[in-house]
């Protein structure tokens, strides 16, 4: 089965991934007042698609180097770190 990524892209539709697998980890510490709080989340997504596709790869890379609107939100106090791997 494929799905299709729905990135806007001139002359393309989306990238057919044949397979997607995510993961991530958040680590805890303290905050000035002694309560828990997460302080880093690690992302990992590994993605299988054809070498057709992989312009969009690329691409969909940038834009989340960039930042989206939730990780921008709390990247002040909370670390987010991602890494898309082509696999």
């Amino acid at each position: 089965m494929f799905y299709r990524y729905g990135l806007l892209w001139p002359g393309k539709q989306g990238a057919r991934i044949k397979s997607l697998r995510g993961t991530g980890v958040a680590s805890t510490g303290k905050n000035n007042g002694s309560l828990a709080k997460v302080k880093t989340i690690d992302i990992r997504v590994e993605v299988d698609i054809d070498d057709e596709d992989s312009e969009i790869l690329e691409k969909v890379k940038k834009i989340v180097d960039k930042g989206c609107l939730i990780t921008r939100g709390i990247s002040p106090s909370i670390t987010v770190t991602h890494t898309i791997v082509r696999i």
